[in-house]
């Protein structure tokens, strides 16, 4: 399996070996947001779902 490439001299010329080449800030950055927007998501699915759970003792508690 051979790449093509002889000599790594003038990558400059060779162009580029991956696509979507200069695209890797606007990845990251949307990366970024889907984490972030997870998070509060995942932070307001747990806050409901702890209020569930602390109104069904609450109401079930006799002390």
């Amino acid at each position: 399996m051979s790449t093509g490439i002889e000599a790594w001299k003038n990558l400059a010329d060779i162009g580029a070996i991956y696509p979507f080449v200069g695209s890797e800030v606007m990845w990251v950055i949307i990366g970024l947001v889907l984490w972030i927007v997870w998070h509060v998501l995942q932070i307001s699915a747990e806050k409901e779902h702890h209020e569930k759970a602390k109104s069904h003792f609450n109401q079930n508690y006799r002390g």
